[in-house]
């Protein structure tokens, strides 16, 4: 029996798991999530800005378009930063923060008897799971060591 577990533990310890961890420390791999985040915050930011009523309607925050009008001029300058940056660190944390003043935006409308909980719920995934991307990004060191 014992013989039976040593070789399916060492056959658990042979898995390739190299899928799941695409994004390596390499200089082009780094540089292609932050330019993919770039045009990500850049199409967020652009449907905030043409469907600001309907996410204000639907989301129920506050019922005032301007917000979403902010939040997507926010997302737009992040977006080119983010692709003209020679260290788009900065402008990576910067997506970090504009998430966590999305999730406190829809913090509210999480409430149990809300009418918007549903909508909100969704799209607090959404940002969450953004806001993982962006800080594996922001976290995956410097490059300033790279512009030599």
């Amino acid at each position: 029996m014992a013989a039976v577990n040593k070789s399916h533990s060492e056959s658990q310890s042979q898995v390739d798991l190299s899928p799941f961890y695409s994004f390596s420390d390499s200089k082009g791999d780094r540089h292609t999530l932050a330019r993919g985040l770039g045009w990500m915050s850049i199409g967020l930011g652009l449907f905030e800005l043409w469907q600001k009523r309907s996410l204000s309607r639907h989301l129920g925050t506050f019922g005032d378009d301007r917000l979403y009008l902010a939040y997507g001029l926010r997302e737009i300058g992040t977006g080119i930063g983010l692709l003209c940056a020679r260290n788009p660190t900065p402008w990576v944390w910067g997506r970090v923060a504009g998430d966590l003043l999305d999730l406190a935006t829809l913090a509210p409308e999480l409430r149990p008897d809300s009418p918007h909980r549903k909508a909100a719920g969704g799209a607090a995934a959404i940002v969450a799971g953004a806001t993982l991307l962006d800080v594996y990004c922001a976290t995956r060191g410097t490059w300033e060591d790279e512009k030599r």
